[in-house]
């Protein structure tokens, strides 16, 4: 292991190369960070032109894919000098994408995790760092690099992991249509089967499989360890070294180098290696209580209930292609929170819409999404109850607005400690935005589309 002494764009190369094996397609993608003027949350600016989707390496004679450094390195400079001009920081997905094109960018659609990673923004000592890793069990990582505002560490796997418990994912696909007199973007997906499913939200995601969540699991586990950043989900991207931190460039703030500080690409771990870290996730122990939590009983049809009922089986019924899934959906969320006998709802509906084209199996998956999101429901309004946190509508504690259209703010703490911090990472694996404002930390429940980032 030595000190990195390489040309900028020979780290970017190096590093690259190291992480990921050849005939992998890795998505580089330039953006614009600033610090706020009077917002809470730091604006930023994708340069989409100058995103790319790199092909590491070409094939040889033999018929397998070969590093071609040059290639690489012809490819990366390109990208720095549009950096220059755009005021871009480079950013790269830590995971391979199966294609370009913005079209398989989500947590769901991986399928290889080469490497492990974390994140820690607060500390600029390596030695500090150093103590943390070893305090916390973890082997010596294989790459550490300086980010200009803190360390990314990597532990590279001696097999790449492979998420084959689920098959290859459908591409997400994107439209436009009018809408109110404007053009709105809509992203969407065709299952299998040939349904259309419209991804309005986080949550219209399909959701991990085991593997993905397996290994989600880890990566929160060591951030825990270590004291890093919320940067575990599979979709992650973070900064390529050899080139320039470049964060609020536009408010005058000098660039600074991000650079590899230790390399040593030989040293590879067994995913077994960190399989322990799994269990110190809050996110996996968390979906476990939740998990025990009991549904509402069944309970008597009354005529009210039954009027809900008919009226919300029509929806299904008459709910056009790209929808119904979610009006399906939720039917069910409604029926288990109101203790409406499973039985009896699949005969009502076994006729109807998708339903009846699916039949009882798309049926009873439905219903234990519908049973898990009402467990999850039940939790969260159980645990704010239990830790007495407030809750308000539109305004921080302070009188300041905490949102916009209605947001619902729970206040989590007023420190910066550690459980603070777990409780964060579990509740933004549930697919909820957090901000921290003049020392306290809310969990915004309003937009679940929105998706926490850390730009350091």
């Amino acid at each position: 292991m030595s000190e990195s002494t390489a040309t900028p764009i020979t780290e970017g190369v190096n590093f690259l190369e190291a992480i990921f094996p050849p005939g992998s397609r890795v998505t580089i993608r330039p953006i614009e960070t600033w610090k706020p003027d009077g917002k809470t949350r730091p604006p930023s600016r994708i340069d989409y032109e100058g995103v790319q989707y790199l092909l590491l390496g070409t094939k040889n004679g033999d018929g397998q894919f070969h590093h071609t450094p040059d290639r690489l390195k012809t490819g990366l400079q390109r990208v720095v000098d549009r950096s220059a001009q755009e005021r871009t920081n480079t950013f790269f997905g830590c995971c391979s994408r199966l294609g370009g094109g913005g079209c398989y960018d989500r947590a769901w659609q991986i399928r290889e995790v080469p490497a492990l990673w974390a994140d820690v923004d607060n500390t600029h000592d390596l030695d500090v760092l150093t103590k943390r890793i070893e305090a916390a069990g973890l082997p010596e990582p294989s790459i550490k690099n300086d980010s200009g505002h803190g360390f990314h560490v990597y532990w590279l796997l001696d097999t790449p992991f492979k998420i084959d418990d689920c098959g290859n994912p459908p591409s997400v696909q994107r439209e436009w249509i009018e809408k109110g007199g404007k053009k709105t973007k809509v992203e969407f997906y065709v299952d299998e089967e040939g349904e259309r499913h419209n991804l309005k939200c986080k949550a219209d995601d399909p959701p991990l499989s085991d593997k993905a969540q397996y290994i989600t699991d880890i990566l929160q586990g060591v951030a825990v360890a270590i004291g890093g950043d919320h940067v575990f989900d599979l979709a992650r991207i973070l900064r390529v070294p050899g080139t320039l931190n470049r964060k609020n460039e536009r408010n005058g703030t000098p660039p600074v180098p991000c650079r590899m500080v230790k390399f040593n690409p030989e040293l590879k771990y067994p995913i077994e290696t960190f399989a322990s870290f799994a269990e110190r996730s809050p996110a996996k122990a968390e979906r476990e209580k939740i998990a025990k939590v009991k549904l509402p009983k069944t309970k008597k049809l009354t005529p009210k209930r039954e009027d809900g009922l008919n009226e919300r089986i029509l929806l299904c019924d008459t709910a056009p292609q790209g929808e119904r899934s979610e009006v399906d959906f939720s039917l069910l969320c409604w029926c288990v929170e109101n203790g409406i006998d499973k039985p009896d709802v699949w005969a009502r509906v076994q006729g109807v819409g998708k339903f009846a084209e699916r039949g009882e199996k798309y049926f009873s998956a439905t219903w234990q999404k519908a049973a898990g999101r009402t467990r999850e429901k039940i939790w969260e309004k159980a645990s704010r109850k239990n830790t007495g946190n407030t809750k308000t509508k539109g305004k921080a504690s302070d009188g300041k607005a905490a949102g916009g259209d209605g947001e619902h703010v729970i206040l989590i703490g007023v420190d910066e400690s550690r459980v603070v911090d777990e409780a964060i990472a579990a509740l933004v694996t549930l697919k909820r935005v957090y901000q921290r404002a003049g020392g306290l930390v809310y969990i915004v429940t309003h937009s679940e589309n929105a998706s926490t980032a850390t730009f350091e």
